[in-house]
C-alpha cells in the first residue's frame, strides 16, 4: 500500500446522524410552542366568554327579598334557649359593649358561647326545663332586624363569636356608616374572598378559620400546595343583605358556609330531643265524650322556636 492511502479516514455518517436529530428536535419544539400558544389563545378566549357570560349574568341580576335572602341563611343554623314548651326564652343580658342591660331574646351562630349561656340560665332558673333549641339562621336574622315577628318576645338579637365581634367591631361599624346604616355593638362578620369565587358560586363564610379550611380541601382536590391568600374581604352581613336587595350582580350565585362545630351541635340537639321524648312517658288516655280543655295562651313564656317565622 501506498503512501498516499496511509492515514486517509472513512466517512463519518454520526454528524450527518447528529444535525439531523437536531433539526428533528428543533421541529419538534416549535410544533410544541405552537401548540401552547394555540391552547393559551383558546384559553384566554374561554376566559373572555366566561367573564362576559358573568357580566351578562350579572346585568341581568335581580333583586333579592328579605325572605329570599333568609332563605338563603336558612341552610345555617343558629341557637336559642327554650323552655319545656319549646318557647324562646327572654333574658335580662348586660352588653358588654355599654354595660347597659335589656331584656332580650338571645340567639347565637357560636354554639359554644350558647352553651355558657344556657349553663347560666339553668342556673338562674334551675326548674324551668331549659334546654338548646336550634332556628334557622334567615329566620333569626329576619327577627333581629325586624323583617319578622314572633309571638310572645318583642326584641330579638342575633349574636356572631364574642371574640370576633370585640376585633372586628370598629372596622365594621365604619363600613355601616359609609353605608348609611345603624352601627352596632352586635355586629355580623363575614367573610369570603375573590380567589374562592366562581362563575357559578361565591361561599361567603361566618368564620376564618372555615374559610382556610375550604381554601386547604379545593387545594388539595385540585393536586395543589398553594397557601391560602394573606387578605380577604370581611364585611357585616347587614350591607351583604343591602347589596343583595338592590340587584346590579347575579346573587343566585351566593352560598352560606357555616362553622363544623354548629352542625354537630345541630345533630347532638337532635339526639337529646330524641332522647327526651323517648323518655316521656305515654299520653293518658281521656274519654272520647269528655269535653275538650280550653286553649291556653302562650303566655309570657315566648313564641316556640320550631314554629314558622312570616319574613315581611
Amino acid at each position: 500500500m501506498g503512501k498516499g492511502g496511509r492515514g486517509k479516514k472513512a466517512p463519518q455518517p454520526e454528524a450527518k446522524d447528529e444535525d439531523a436529530l437536531l433539526e428533528t428536535a428543533i421541529a419538534e419544539n416549535k410544533a410544541q410552542l405552537e401548540q401552547l400558544s394555540i391552547a393559551k389563545q383558546h384559553a384566554e378566549a374561554e376566559k373572555a366568554d366566561r367573564e362576559a357570560q358573568a357580566t351578562r349574568r350579572d346585568e341581568a341580576g335581580v333583586a333579592l327579598t328579605p325572605a329570599q335572602i333568609c332563605e338563603k341563611l336558612d341552610a345555617l343554623p343558629s341557637f336559642c334557649i327554650v323552655n319545656a314548651s319549646r318557647q324562646f326564652v327572654t333574658l335580662r343580658m348586660q352588653d358588654a359593649a355599654t354595660g347597659s342591660t335589656e331584656d332580650v331574646c338571645p340567639m347565637w351562630l357560636e354554639p359554644v358561647e350558647a352553651k355558657t349561656a344556657l349553663a347560666k340560665a339553668v342556673e338562674q332558673q334551675p326548674n324551668a326545663g331549659l334546654a338548646l333549641g336550634t332556628i334557622p339562621m334567615g329566620k333569626a336574622f329576619a327577627l333581629s332586624e325586624g323583617w319578622a315577628t314572633a309571638e310572645g318576645a318583642t326584641r330579638f338579637r342575633l349574636s356572631a363569636h364574642g371574640r370576633m365581634v370585640e376585633e372586628l367591631r370598629p372596622m365594621l361599624n365604619k363600613q355601616l356608616e359609609q353605608q348609611g346604616l345603624p352601627t352596632t355593638p352586635h355586629v355580623l362578620p363575614i367573610f369570603f374572598c375573590e380567589e374562592l369565587t366562581t362563575d357559578t358560586m361565591m361561599p361567603v363564610f361566618l368564620s376564618r378559620a372555615e374559610l382556610v379550611s375550604t381554601w386547604d380541601a379545593a387545594m388539595k382536590a385540585a393536586g395543589k400546595k398553594e397557601p391560602p391568600p394573606k387578605k380577604f374581604t370581611a364585611m357585616d352581613l347587614r350591607i351583604l343583605a343591602r347589596r343583595m336587595q338592590s340587584g346590579g350582580m347575579d346573587w343566585s350565585i351566593v352560598r352560606f358556609v357555616g362553622t363544623s362545630r354548629a352542625y354537630e351541635t345541630v345533630r347532638e340537639a337532635q339526639r337529646q330531643e330524641e332522647e327526651r321524648k323517648d323518655a316521656e312517658p305515654p299520653p293518658l288516655q281521656s274519654d272520647p265524650d269528655a269535653e275538650p280543655p280550653p286553649l291556653e295562651s302562650s303566655g309570657a313564656g315566648g313564641a316556640s322556636a320550631s314554629d314558622s317565622v312570616e319574613v315581611a
